[in-house]
């Protein structure tokens, strides 16, 4: 039991930082190629504070869409 709760932290801990990671990234392509947060969500077809949320952490943008990005 203990090895699951060890292995389940460990992938808890990985998601954490591959969240972190692709928020830092949203934002600083976001802000490079001179785009806000609602002209990015239009082209998206999301409302704006889901970009907010993605690149806080809140909430996590989910494959098919981060690969529209």
């Amino acid at each position: 039991m203990i090895y699951f709760l060890i292995f389940v932290f460990k992938i808890s801990k990985a998601w954490e930082n591959i969240k972190e990671t692709v928020a830092k990234n949203l934002m600083y392509y976001r802000k490079k190629n001179k785009i806000t947060q609602k002209e990015l969500a239009d082209q998206l077809g999301v409302k704006h504070n889901a970009i907010s949320s993605w690149e806080n952490g809140v909430n996590s943008i989910d494959i098919d869409t981060l690969f529209r990005v």
